[in-house]
């Protein structure tokens, strides 16, 4: 490739950035009026996934297992499900307003209807509450010595070996979490002729919180993990009635932003985003990043 070819790739790829902040600037004015009609009327269920259940049963049997695993739970039997409901809708439309939209139910759907688009219905379809257990996971390639002092909880570590002969010490240790998942159908009305209908899937993990370190025993000759633990406890369950709707409502946030986004640089330019825009929840501004979103798409339509 010639240096001038170089120069002339490099110029429009500028241009092409430049033209995608430019939208992205733009849509963030466009912010205070969005409108969001937001539905949280869902289907909800709380699970305990600690209990296994087998897959041959007959619905009396289900139903005894189900109500076993409940009242056997550790967390989930101290919910009350309407309340938590009640709760997570407030905290969601709390949430979107504080992000700057404007957030509407279906009592006021006709103040809805009559906003300019773009805009867009977010409607939680299902909605779970899962008890389970995950892993926590950390790893090093070198003992850090200035760690000296042993804590409550001690494991084995264990030595791992890379293609390049290179090791490292990991562990991996069982830990308690409840986790939110939510299915969301979100139809973007991008404007009279374009609508994007999506469901995606989202979750917020709450667990115990580990603290710990990578040391050796000298004497039996064994590298260890030494670690406190902040274990979760009922008192802590407020957290999934608000950090999974400010989460979810910033994800939602995010996704809608770079839907406009990517709608307008394809229409002017046919090549997509450079980037992930993510809104600061403080300044309301849109910030390029290189990340990418944290939902899955399940299924996609566009009309």
């Amino acid at each position: 490739m010639t240096r001038k070819v170089f120069i002339l790739f490099l110029l429009i790829f500028l241009a092409s950035c430049s033209l995608e902040q430019r939208i992205a600037l733009k849509q963030q004015k466009k912010i205070p009026n969005t409108a969001v009609l937001l539905r949280t009327n869902t289907e909800f269920y709380f699970t305990n996934s600690k209990v296994y259940i087998p897959n041959k049963l007959n619905e009396k049997q289900k139903s005894y297992y189900y109500d076993s695993s409940f009242v056997n739970s550790d967390f989930i039997q101290y919910m009350d499900a309407d309340y938590y409901l009640q709760q997570l809708d407030s905290n969601f439309r709390e949430s979107m307003g504080n992000l700057g939209l404007k957030v509407y139910s279906d009592d006021s759907i006709v103040n809805f209807l009559n906003k300019p688009k773009p805009k867009m219905i977010i409607e939680i379809v299902q909605l779970e509450v899962e008890e389970h257990i995950s892993n926590y996971y950390d790893k090093t390639y070198e003992i850090d010595n200035n760690n000296r002092r042993i804590r409550p909880f001690v494991v084995e570590a264990d030595v791992n070996e890379l293609n390049n002969g290179d090791q490292y010490l990991s562990v991996d240790i069982p830990v308690n979490s409840v986790s939110v998942n939510a299915w969301v159908k979100v139809l973007s009305l991008i404007n009279d002729s374009v609508r994007i209908n999506e469901l995606l899937f989202m979750t917020y993990d709450i667990t115990d919180e580990i603290y710990g370190f990578f040391d050796y025993n000298y004497l039996k000759e064994v590298p260890y993990y030494t670690y406190d633990i902040d274990s979760i406890e009922v008192s802590d369950l407020w957290k999934t009635e608000l950090l999974p709707a400010q989460d979810f409502s910033w994800q939602l946030t995010n996704y809608f932003e770079n839907k406009i986004i990517s709608y307008e640089l394809e229409l002017k330019t046919a090549k997509s985003r450079q980037w992930y825009w993510q809104i600061n929840p403080k300044t309301k501004r849109l910030l390029p990043t290189h990340k990418n979103h944290e939902y899955d798409i399940l299924q996609r339509a566009v009309e």
